[in-house]
Protein backbone atom coordinates (compact mmCIF):
# COMPACT_ATOMS: atom_id res chain seq x y z
CA UNK A 1 0.00 0.00 0.00
CA UNK A 2 1.18 3.71 -0.73
CA UNK A 3 1.73 5.68 2.12
CA UNK A 4 2.09 9.48 2.05
CA UNK A 5 4.15 10.22 4.75
CA UNK A 6 7.91 10.49 4.05
CA UNK A 7 7.77 10.59 0.61
CA UNK A 8 10.09 12.06 -1.75
CA UNK A 9 9.06 13.87 -4.76
CA UNK A 10 10.83 11.46 -7.06
CA UNK A 11 8.30 8.70 -5.69
CA UNK A 12 5.47 11.36 -5.60
CA UNK A 13 5.97 11.72 -9.59
CA UNK A 14 5.99 7.93 -10.35
CA UNK A 15 2.98 7.39 -8.16
CA UNK A 16 1.38 9.85 -10.06
CA UNK A 17 1.70 8.51 -12.99
CA UNK A 18 -1.01 5.67 -11.65
CA UNK A 19 -3.50 8.52 -11.88
CA UNK A 20 -3.13 9.90 -15.51
CA UNK A 21 -6.04 10.66 -17.47
CA UNK A 22 -6.46 9.34 -21.14
CA UNK A 23 -6.25 11.44 -23.79
CA UNK A 24 -6.82 11.04 -27.70
CA UNK A 25 -3.77 13.51 -28.48
CA UNK A 26 -1.07 15.49 -26.38
CA UNK A 27 -2.40 18.50 -27.31
CA UNK A 28 -5.36 17.31 -25.56
CA UNK A 29 -3.77 16.73 -22.86
CA UNK A 30 -1.52 19.90 -22.55
CA UNK A 31 -4.97 21.93 -22.68
CA UNK A 32 -6.28 19.67 -19.90
CA UNK A 33 -3.45 19.75 -17.70
CA UNK A 34 -3.12 23.94 -18.11
CA UNK A 35 -6.72 24.29 -17.64
CA UNK A 36 -6.58 22.64 -14.45
CA UNK A 37 -3.58 23.72 -13.25
CA UNK A 38 -5.52 27.48 -13.30
CA UNK A 39 -8.26 26.32 -11.65
CA UNK A 40 -6.43 24.86 -8.69
CA UNK A 41 -4.37 28.26 -8.49
CA UNK A 42 -7.59 29.93 -8.38
CA UNK A 43 -8.89 27.24 -5.87
CA UNK A 44 -5.26 28.23 -3.82
CA UNK A 45 -6.10 32.27 -4.37
CA UNK A 46 -9.59 31.67 -3.03
CA UNK A 47 -8.63 29.63 0.45
CA UNK A 48 -5.98 32.11 0.77
CA UNK A 49 -8.39 35.01 0.82
CA UNK A 50 -10.78 33.13 2.99
CA UNK A 51 -7.68 32.17 5.51
CA UNK A 52 -6.52 35.87 5.60
CA UNK A 53 -10.11 36.51 6.56
CA UNK A 54 -11.18 33.99 9.36
CA UNK A 55 -7.94 32.19 9.87
CA UNK A 56 -9.40 29.36 8.59
CA UNK A 57 -9.12 26.98 5.35
CA UNK A 58 -5.67 25.59 6.59
CA UNK A 59 -6.58 22.64 4.96
CA UNK A 60 -7.84 23.77 1.90
CA UNK A 61 -4.67 25.79 1.43
CA UNK A 62 -3.00 22.35 1.81
CA UNK A 63 -5.26 20.56 -0.50
CA UNK A 64 -5.07 23.06 -3.45
CA UNK A 65 -1.33 22.56 -3.05
CA UNK A 66 -0.78 19.34 -3.38
CA UNK A 67 -3.28 19.09 -6.79
CA UNK A 68 -0.96 22.08 -8.38
CA UNK A 69 1.72 19.40 -7.38
CA UNK A 70 0.09 16.41 -8.85
CA UNK A 71 -0.65 19.07 -12.14
CA UNK A 72 3.45 20.02 -12.27
CA UNK A 73 4.05 16.29 -11.80
CA UNK A 74 1.82 15.47 -15.16
CA UNK A 75 3.40 18.15 -16.73
CA UNK A 76 7.05 16.87 -15.92
CA UNK A 77 5.69 13.14 -17.05
CA UNK A 78 4.50 14.68 -20.07
CA UNK A 79 7.95 15.98 -21.33
CA UNK A 80 10.02 13.67 -19.61
CA UNK A 81 11.45 15.88 -17.06
CA UNK A 82 11.43 15.29 -13.63
CA UNK A 83 9.97 17.54 -10.84
CA UNK A 84 14.45 17.92 -9.65
CA UNK A 85 15.11 18.75 -12.61
CA UNK A 86 12.55 21.37 -12.83
CA UNK A 87 13.52 22.41 -9.63
CA UNK A 88 16.55 22.78 -10.26
CA UNK A 89 16.61 24.91 -13.46
CA UNK A 90 14.26 27.03 -11.48
CA UNK A 91 16.72 27.31 -8.90
CA UNK A 92 19.67 28.22 -11.19
CA UNK A 93 17.10 31.11 -12.71
CA UNK A 94 16.58 32.72 -9.50
CA UNK A 95 20.09 33.05 -8.78
CA UNK A 96 21.15 34.83 -11.64
CA UNK A 97 18.03 36.80 -11.67
CA UNK A 98 18.40 38.01 -8.14
CA UNK A 99 22.55 37.92 -8.13
CA UNK A 100 22.74 35.53 -5.38
CA UNK A 101 25.83 33.98 -4.40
Amino acid sequence: MFTYHNMNIKKYQKESKKTEMKFKNNREKLLFLALGLSEEAGELDHAVKVFLKTKKSREKIKDSLGDILWYIAEFSNNFDWTIEYIASNNRSKLKKRYHEK
